[in-house]
């Protein structure tokens, strides 16, 4: 859906949205409805646009040439005054105290009406300002509005895909505190590893059948290649445990998506931007420790278990490889960046953070005993709800801006939870384009349209 018809259909006026003065190119930015959209006032403190500022910019003027606004606010300023003597009659108190709240609640009425004709003059509409709110948690802008108030973020390049989709985040008031005081940032950030059809799981049974499933989705594929929603490996591999005698992995990835790709260059333009070093986790560990999982469920010998994962563990790291690839590409457009990028080849790294992050980890918090109930993913999902604090964990960084995909708005929000007065994660996620089949992004795609990258086209 484009951006200015889910507007429409959360019941905001396009003309009342922050968004209302962005170019068309992102106002028709084709992005999956989610069910967790709703509309929402912005406040002045919340820093995503400076529209509040300029509207009370010319509400100010108005109001300075009202006569009846200032008599009011002269006989307000009386009334006051005569409160704070000290010899008043009771009788007297009660009579002030009722002018007071007389002449405020003029005063107030005066004062809306004046906004009301300054959003009017600047933006057509008498309504406050508005915008999406995702889950709750976070709030619509784009770059366009908010290099406006951090001015970091005029570095991002005017062509970069970044300026042509909203832009989500929470109130900018701590972020720009931080850069204002000079504080030191870290940008945290990047791809999943694979998307859907990239990775199927064979399952090979006692009586000869071969059971395929898709990695991401965890769906049986069917005979013509499409996915059969109703049945799911996990359940399934519960209750055939014992018929299962071997697993086996088709890795059908060419190369990296145009998504994914923009990914890992987004980080690297933010880090530019706030000259921070940058973090990208390529969470192939936890692609393995998903699959781990799956096979303590069956009745494979641990030798046979073993040789399963290390065929896996083989394949990933091919795909991993493609992301290291690009990562040698983007060092040489953004040599002034430094870069951490943390794999399952990165023993020392992934013991620091196994080490750092285990003490957020308490097992008698709500947050950790609700966490899933899906126990296969249990250690993946910790993972993930760790990976932006990685900046924290491996170099105290305190300051993390977090540039991921509106996927991640649960893992930002639950690592928040996790490190909170320790840290101050600074939320800056996108949403990805529904890819050319016009439902799914390139993430769930089938491959005809998830518009991989072509050797003419890696170069940055």
């Amino acid at each position: 859906m484009r951006v200015r018809e889910l507007l429409e259909k959360c019941g905001i006026g396009q003309q009342e949205s922050i968004l209302c003065a962005c170019s068309d190119m992102l106002l028709d930015f084709s992005m999956t409805d989610y069910a967790d959209f709703t509309a929402t006032d912005v406040k002045e403190q919340q820093h995503l646009s400076m529209q509040l500022q300029e509207i009370a910019h010319v509400q100010n003027q108005l109001l300075q040439r009202q006569i009846s606004y200032q008599t009011c606010c002269e006989r307000l300023s009386f009334v006051e005054s005569q409160l704070h003597m000290s010899a008043l009659s009771q009788e007297k108190m009660r009579e002030y105290r009722t002018m007071r709240r007389m002449h405020l609640e003029e005063k107030q009425q005066l004062e809306q009406e004046a906004f009301a004709r300054a959003s009017m003059q600047l933006f057509g509409t008498p309504a406050g300002r508005r915008t999406l709110c995702f889950k709750g948690v976070l709030y619509a802008s784009a770059v366009s509005e908010l290099e406006r108030i951090l001015v970091q973020l005029q570095n991002v390049p005017k062509e970069s895909p970044l300026r042509s989709c909203p832009v989500f985040t929470d109130s900018l008031e701590s972020w720009k505190r931080s850069a204002e005081e000079g504080r030191r940032f870290a940008v945290e950030g990047g791809p999943c590893l694979f998307g859907a059809y990239e990775c199927t799981v064979h399952l090979h049974m006692a009586d000869g059948m071969i059971h395929s499933f898709d990695f991401v989705t965890e769906q049986l594929v069917t005979a013509d290649g499409s996915m059969d929603d109703r049945i799911y490996l996990v359940p399934f591999v519960r209750t055939h445990a014992d018929s299962v005698r071997n697993v086996s992995f088709t890795f059908s990835k060419p190369s990296l998506t145009e998504d994914e790709f923009h990914s890992m260059q987004y980080v690297f333009e933010t880090a530019k931007a706030f000259r921070a070093k940058a973090y990208i986790p390529l969470p192939d560990f936890s692609y393995e420790k998903y699959l781990h999982a799956v096979l303590e469920l069956t009745a494979l010998p641990r030798h046979v278990r073993s040789q399963t994962e290390a065929q896996f563990h083989d394949g990933v790291q091919c795909i991993s490889q493609m992301y290291l690839d690009a990562a040698e590409l983007l060092k040489k457009e953004y040599p002034s960046v430094p870069v951490v990028m943390i794999c399952a080849e990165s023993m020392e790294l992934l013991h620091t953070y196994a080490e750092k992050r285990s003490a957020f980890l308490n097992p008698d918090t709500h947050l950790m005993k609700t966490l899933t109930t899906r126990q296969e993913k249990r250690e993946s999902i910790l993972d993930y709800i760790t990976m932006p604090a990685l900046p924290y964990y491996l170099d105290g960084i305190t300051d993390i801006i977090q540039v991921d995909c509106m996927d991640e708005t649960d893992s930002y929000r639950k690592c928040r939870k996790l490190h909170r007065n320790v840290l101050t994660i600074h939320p800056f996620l996108y949403p990805e384009p529904i890819s050319s089949d016009g439902v799914n992004t390139a993430y769930y795609a089938a491959p005809p349209h998830k518009k991989y990258r072509t050797d003419s086209s890696r170069e940055v």
